[in-house]
């Protein structure tokens, strides 16, 4: 019943990629959300007022499936008319004499490899944790997903925006404005995503239990998913860089050594999960894939510095450094905030909620001030942009 959902998401994300090419960012950034509503729309829908039998494990399995099939439909009718107003159709077909589609395919091939070394990493340390105690794997995967959260919303939006920029200063043989592009996309990823992995590894345990603490997830297997989470955030900035990273790269032509660079990392990662499982359990796996991610950084980075020698190794750091300070800070307060609060104890879905939602907002606030005192520049960017959304409510 899904198979087809591979051909809509395939259409979709070119849609997408056409889009992004031409400035719009914004409807194929939302474009997730679509499918969401029309998921759990469908689901609810069928489940709550459809036939008794249909809420039978099957039934019910049918039901998901054919929500996941009209999710498709949903994102793919929401950009057809925006990608119709650019004055583009499409031709089916193969194709496969055309020589931009030669160019495209002979370009892809190493990008596939680099991307298909993630779901064997996921692969790799799913197995390895069937290794440890029963419930491993599902704790494991919770953990990845709640990285790859923070990853989504800061890492990805970053680097989708950034491509198509970087690879304009390219053919316009804009070096200095490719250096700058380049260091503010890393600034820019690396402004909320530290603070997102201290808060994450901070308070990891109210997070998971808020999402997780129910039915037969019991508050041992929170602690356990809150401790491997801790670990996961350990690698966040890195897996953030690295993205932004081998945009640059593909931007600049060179498609190979990202790829070599993930399979780097999977060597690195299998090695370092056999060494940190026994002492750490999950969490050594986590912390593995976050280690690898920085041999596969530094890599991509070693590449780029033969096609760029003045890479703006001293702005970045710098800023990590000072965004570093400011979230260990707020890291600070969350822990306080959270001790005080109760929050190492399960307060039941509302009353969590309404002690650790605003605590959230209050480090963020102050993670804010923060950048503003030691005058980051993200910092007064980010405030402007937050007062211009106020503004438009007002």
């Amino acid at each position: 019943i899904m198979f087809p959902y591979l051909a809509l998401v395939s259409v979709t994300a070119g849609l997408s990629a056409v889009l992004n090419l031409k400035g719009r960012f914004g409807l194929p950034a939302s474009v997730s959300t679509f499918w969401n509503t029309a998921f759990i729309g469908i689901t609810l829908t069928c489940l709550t007022l459809g036939p008794r039998a249909w809420r039978a494990p099957e039934r019910a399995a049918v039901v998901m499936a054919v929500a996941v099939l009209a999710g498709g439909l949903a994102q793919l009718f929401i950009l057809w008319p925006a990608f119709r107003g650019l004055g583009y159709g499409i031709r089916w077909g193969l194709h496969l004499k055309d020589p931009g589609v030669r160019t495209a395919l002979r370009r892809m091939a190493p990008g596939i490899l680099g991307t298909g070394i993630h779901p064997i990493n996921v692969v790799i340390s799913t197995t390895l944790a069937s290794q440890l105690a029963v419930g491993a794997q599902a704790v494991l995967f919770n953990a990845n997903m709640m990285g790859e959260m923070v990853l989504g919303v800061f890492a990805a939006s970053v680097a989708t925006v950034s491509l198509p920029a970087m690879s304009r200063l390219v053919e316009a043989g804009d070096a200095p404005g490719l250096r700058a592009s380049l260091a503010s996309a890393l600034r820019g990823t690396a402004v909320l995503a530290i603070p997102g992995a201290v808060g994450m590894a901070v308070l990891a345990r109210p997070i998971i239990a808020l999402i997780f603490q129910t039915g037969r997830y019991s508050a041992h297997d929170v602690e356990w998913t809150a401790t491997t989470l801790a670990f996961q955030a350990v690698g966040i900035l890195f897996v953030a860089t690295g993205r932004i990273t081998a945009q640059c790269l593909y931007a600049l032509k060179d498609y190979r050594r990202p790829a070599y660079a993930a399979l780097l990392g999977m060597g690195v990662n299998v090695v370092l999960s056999y060494i940190l499982m026994k002492p750490l359990g999950t969490g050594g796996i986590a912390l593995a894939n976050g280690l690898a991610s920085i041999a596969g950084l530094g890599f991509m980075v070693a590449g780029l510095r033969r096609r760029m020698p003045d890479l703006p190794v001293r702005e970045v750091v710098g800023g990590w450094l000072s965004m570093g300070l400011a979230a260990g800070l707020m890291g600070l307060l969350a822990w306080l905030g959270a001790r005080l609060l109760g929050l190492s104890s399960f307060q039941g879905l509302g009353g969590t909620s309404v002690r650790l939602f605003p605590l959230i907002g209050l480090c963020g606030l102050f993670y804010g001030a923060l950048l503003l005192l030691f005058r980051v520049p993200e910092g007064a960017s980010l405030a402007a942009l937050l007062a211009r959304k106020l503004g438009r409510k007002t």
